[in-house]
């Protein structure tokens, strides 16, 4: 890890802090690279500007492993982007393991407030904190299910009774293995099944099962209140981001934790948005945070900006 120079560089300059707070669990792995090729791209993107490239300050937290505070670590203090080794972060960034993605978040509250006592002890005005979350499925640590759940297309989630246990043993059929028609889930484990269009059918007609009610722990509890009380007092901004491909469960799950147990009860206006998985959405999503975050760094602290559109890279409802 990077250690924080006691001299904090250009002083003359207001700071605009930004903490990429990256999900590398195992599920991560196939995707590790484009993320690192997105952080070549932000950094040369406000290298390009003379005004950003001494107010933007970057900080890297990357979860995954251990499902407990252990499993965060922070693989970059808050630097000047030109300062950023990119290789050498990378090499740092090893996917595994679980999502403590509550304990991820109290770090990164934490990183950040920790930053602006050190601006205000030398005197350096500064920008509104943003923390970046970067994610491909749902915080283990904040999210245990208690029921068998079935995820059925159209992103359907009921959960497994009897009754349903019955018609699935009844219904499934085994044809057609590599394009399975749903997955059932229980104990961060997925099974896919493969069910006929009458059966799916009779079960979407079967009430969704409320996510909100495994979201439920102590954890959940702190993070909600640390999020929530830091977000209404202005000490930061979050931007949640969930990637994945349509169709994958653990995105599915994720967006929808991150939306109803997380983001509804802290910022409803700033709901999770779902990333593609494509080179070409990483590379969207990294122009337009670098756009982004040079507006605001190179504005009067305080004033409002009117940020690009984010259609380009982002979609509000996973498919």
């Amino acid at each position: 890890m990077s250690s924080v120079h006691a001299e904090i560089p250009y002083p003359q300059e207001p700071k605009q802090p930004l903490l990429l707070l990256v999900d590398v669990s195992g599920s991560m792995t196939p995707r590790i690279i484009r993320l690192v090729s997105g952080l070549k791209l932000l950094k040369e993107e406000i290298l390009k500007d003379d005004v950003a490239k001494r107010r933007v300050e970057v900080a890297i937290m990357a979860f995954g492993g251990n499902n407990d505070e252990s499993g965060v670590r922070l693989v970059q203090d808050f630097t000047p982007v030109e300062k950023l080794d990119i290789d050498y972060i990378s090499g740092l960034l090893i996917p595994g393991g679980l999502t403590p993605m509550g304990n991820a978040l109290l770090k990164a509250i934490e990183t950040v407030e920790r930053r602006k006592q050190e601006y205000k002890d030398q005197g350096i005005n500064y920008y509104r904190p943003w923390i970046w979350l970067i994610t491909d499925g749902y915080p283990t640590d904040i999210f245990t299910p208690t029921d068998q759940l079935l995820i059925l297309p159209g992103n359907h989630i009921i959960i497994i009774d009897d009754e349903v246990r019955k018609m699935m043993q009844e219904e499934q059929i085994f044809s057609g293995i590599n394009n399975p028609t749903a997955y059932t889930y229980k104990d961060a484990g997925t099974v896919p099944v493969y069910l006929r269009d009458e059966t799916i059918s009779k079960l979407r007609q079967r009430p969704m099962a409320d996510i909100t009610k495994y979201c439920s722990n102590d954890l959940y509890n702190t993070v909600v209140s640390r999020l929530k009380a830091g977000i209404e007092g202005k000490k930061f901004i979050i931007w949640p981001v969930v990637v994945g491909k349509p169709g994958e469960l653990d995105l599915v799950l994720g967006f929808m934790v991150l939306r109803d147990c997380i983001m509804s009860k802290v910022d409803p206006s700033r709901p999770p948005v779902w990333l593609e998985d494509t080179e070409q959405k990483w590379s969207a999503m990294f122009q337009w945070l670098s756009t982004s975050i040079k507006l605001t760094s190179t504005s009067k602290p305080g004033e409002t900006q009117k940020l690009p559109d984010i259609s380009g890279w982002a979609q509000i409802k996973v498919v």
